[in-house]
């Protein structure tokens, strides 16, 4: 009976058709590209199952936003909008883990507006936005010829796991999460924590390799699937510890079974909720647990892994609208998907060179840290039954975003801003849910601080000097410049979007200017630059540059960030 009434109180009808006090749960998942799960718009190429992902897009409570972007092209860009509503570049991250979110941010994120009105707050997953403890990390090994990438030495004898070492401690408990189950960077999809032979009793049993098992492969004969450093919050939310135990083999069903237990204790006690898993799912190394592997025996040990990945993810993300149905709380519960970025390069560390990434980015241009439409345009589906009456595709008429997630947070709960005048980047998603726009007046700025560049499976070698030399916008600055030197930008307006890149950044005529209709050329295959750039172009570009402005005066006089250490010093 108790848990019935505290069902109740959160179903209070409010003005608007959105009931009083709305939860808002966020999954996020990681390289994974707009065509690797199966929304039902054939935008793919992927053999995946993906049935649960494939249900919620179909449900008469979904919208599906197919130009759904992240803010950032990468990892810790993406997640740092999704707390705040503004472009990470505002904040000082540009790459992974160089910088934490500025401490003045402490209290202006999604969690802790969430929590000023009463709700209960839980992270489950990748953090990635600052270190989570000064400590001594406990995953260390014994040195055998030398510590693998990722490890530092510790008194002459020991690998310790150091990749967040560098990072000031920023821990989602600062930012406004109550409960907290976190790893600081990446982990595997699954593992029976394979790197802590001889640190953690028990570890190694069943070690799940997948497709690196074998000499010579990372991490058959080191450490790259390593204890997965989870760390979890005090009962009291004061401190994080470090998990001292052997985590289950399939990490997202163990990140999932954290974040149910989070939330019927929410409902038990009648307190609304938000909450964000950010899933480890499909970053490398991606391994498989077994019994999704063998749902792909027609493909090789790889590609078993990589679909079996999203498929294990899919089978979570059906067990968490299930829970929230049998809770009584689905009706009056924000639920959206998306991934932080594209699918990885097949090119550089971690073996991605020697393992064909079979990340599907739905035809488009560019994969993991690119501007492209490859690298941000990604799956994005919002099911909402207070407002979303009817399943509705919006085939790219209001272009959705990370950045959106704080705005439309702020709507739902009625919180109030700690620095109203700073400004947002993102809007709330609650009058395109409702039906009541239809297109996006506000547009959306990115810059990318990675060399723009297309390798295979999409080309054999592109680079920003291989693309056409426009000429440069009419109103294109002497001086200009991007703030930090960043390799790429890009604006959208409409269904229009630039795309720009150099390689020299202090040389501002070595801009490569591009513009597309990205509603109707999803791909970015017609240049409509050699029309269009000197009218439409250069309009849309003196808007950015006034954008730009705003960014520079939040570097200078809000978050008053610079850059810390060497950029891509983390896993990203």
């Amino acid at each position: 009976a108790s848990l019935l009434c505290a069902v109740a109180l959160l179903v209070l009808p409010a003005a608007g058709g959105v009931p009083l006090r709305s939860n808002m749960v966020l999954l996020l998942v990681d390289d994974v590209g707009y065509g690797d799960f199966d929304m039902g718009d054939g935008q793919r190429t992927s053999p995946a199952r993906t049935p649960n992902i494939l249900s919620m897009a179909r449900s008469p409570n979904t919208v599906h936003f197919q130009r759904f972007y992240s803010a950032g092209s990468m990892c810790s860009p993406t997640r740092s909008s999704m707390l705040t509503g503004r472009t990470p570049t505002r904040e000082c991250i540009i790459t992974v883990e160089e910088n934490p979110l500025p401490a003045v941010l402490n209290k202006s994120t999604t969690a802790a507006y969430a929590r000023s009105v009463g709700y209960a707050t839980g992270f489950f997953g990748k953090w990635h936005l600052g270190s989570l403890t000064s400590a001594v990390k406990p995953d260390c090994i014994p040195v055998r010829g030398g510590c693998t990438a990722g490890y530092v030495l510790v008194n002459s004898s020991l690998c310790c796991d150091g990749r967040d070492a560098h990072v000031p401690v920023l821990r989602p408990i600062d930012v406004g999460f109550d409960t907290v189950l976190a790893t600081p960077q990446v982990a595997p999809t699954a593992t029976s924590n394979c790197g802590c032979v001889g640190t953690v009793p028990g570890a190694g049993t069943g070690c799940a390799l997948g497709h690196y098992a074998g000499a010579g492969h990372i991490p058959a004969n080191q450490s790259w699937l390593e204890c997965d450093q989870y760390f979890a919050s005090t009962p009291d939310g004061s401190d994080m510890l470090s998990v001292q135990q052997v985590t289950p083999v399939n990490d997202a069903e163990y990140l999932t079974s954290a974040f149910l237990d989070f939330t019927f204790d929410a409902v038990a006690k009648g307190r609304p909720f938000f909450a964000q898993i950010s899933f480890h799912n499909n970053h490398i190394p991606y391994v498989a647990p077994q019994e999704y592997r063998e749902m792909y025996p027609e493909y090789d040990s790889n590609h078993q892994d990589y679909y079996g990945g999203l498929s294990a993810v899919d089978v979570q993300v059906g067990r968490i609208r299930d829970a929230l149905r049998a809770l009584g709380v689905a009706n009056n519960t924000l639920l959206a998907i998306t991934s932080d970025n594209g699918p990885e390069v097949n090119v550089g560390g971690h073996e991605t060179a020697r393992f064909f990434n079979p990340g599907d980015n739905g035809g488009r241009t560019g994969r993991k840290r690119a501007l492209t439409e490859g690298g941000i345009r990604l799956p994005g589906l919002v099911e909402f039954p207070p407002l979303v009456k009817e399943n509705r595709v919006d085939s790219g008429g209001f272009p959705a975003t990370t950045s959106d997630f704080l705005p439309t947070l702020l709507e739902i709960t009625g919180a109030a801003r700690t620095h109203p005048d700073w400004p947002l980047d993102g809007v709330s998603l609650l009058p395109a849910l409702a039906g009541n726009v239809s297109t996006r007046v506000e547009p959306i700025g990115w810059y990318s601080i990675s060399p723009w560049v297309i390798v295979p499976p999409d080309s054999p070698n592109a680079t920003c000097l291989s693309r056409p030399a426009n000429p440069l916008p009419p109103s294109f600055p002497a001086n200009f410049s991007t703030p930090f030197d960043q390799l790429q930008l890009a604006w959208s307006e409409g269904p229009y979007k630039i795309f720009a890149c150099t390689t020299t950044p202090r040389v501002p005529r070595s801009w490569r200017f591009s513009l597309y209709n990205v509603v109707e050329d999803g791909a970015e295959q017609h240049d409509l630059w050699p029309t269009l750039g000197g009218t439409l172009g250069d309009q849309m570009f003196l808007r950015f540059l006034a954008w730009q402005v705003s960014v520079l005066q939040s570097i200078a006089s809000e978050t008053r960030c610079t850059l810390g250490a060497t950029p891509g010093a983390a896993s990203d």
